[in-house]
C-alpha cells in the first residue's frame, strides 16, 4: 500500500479532483438550481481542470519542465472549457434561444478547441520524448560504464 501512495505522490490531487468531478456529474443539480445541461457539464470538466492547476502548484518543485508545462496546460485548457460552458448557456438549443451571433460563435469555439487540444497534445509527446530521452541517456552511460570497469580487472 506505501508503494502505490509513493507512485500516486505526483497524481494526488488529480485523483481526488477527477473523483469530484465524476461525483458533480453524476449529481444531478439540476433539481436543486437552475442549470442548463452544459453548465452542469462545465462544472464537472472546471473541478477536473483544477485538480490539474492545484496539482502543478503543490509539486512544482517535483516536476520536471515539460512535466509542469504539460500539467498546466491540461488544468487550463480544462477550466477554460468548463468555464465556457457554465457561462454560455446557449450552447444547449434546449436551453436558450439561438441567435445569429450565438450560432456564428460555435465553430470558432471548436476551432479554438481543437487547435488547444492539439497544442496540448504536442507538450505531452515532448514530456514523453525528454523522458525516453532521458531514461535511455541514463541505460546507455551505465552500460558504458561497466564494460569499462571490467577491462581493468
Amino acid at each position: 500500500m506505501q508503494k502505490l501512495w509513493r507512485k500516486t505522490s505526483r497524481h494526488r490531487l488529480v485523483i481526488v479532483f477527477c473523483a469530484l468531478a465524476v461525483a458533480v456529474y453524476c449529481t444531478p443539480l439540476q433539481k436543486y438550481v437552475t442549470l442548463g445541461r452544459y453548465q452542469h457539464y462545465g462544472i464537472a470538466i472546471g473541478l477536473f481542470g483544477l485538480g490539474y492547476l492545484l496539482q502543478t502548484i503543490w509539486s512544482y518543485k517535483e516536476f520536471s519542465t515539460w512535466a509542469r508545462r504539460a500539467y498546466l496546460s491540461t488544468g487550463l485548457f480544462s477550466l477554460t472549457v468548463g468555464l465556457t460552458f457554465f457561462y454560455n448557456p446557449w450552447l444547449d438549443t434546449k436551453v436558450a434561444p439561438q441567435s445569429r451571433g450565438n450560432e456564428q460563435m460555435r465553430p470558432v469555439l471548436m476551432t479554438l478547441y481543437l487547435l488547444s487540444s492539439l497544442y496540448v497534445g504536442a507538450i505531452y509527446a515532448r514530456w514523453i520524448k525528454e523522458e525516453n530521452k532521458a531514461r535511455t541517456g541514463e541505460k546507455t552511460d551505465g552500460a558504458a560504464v561497466e564494460p569499462s570497469s571490467q577491462q581493468g580487472v
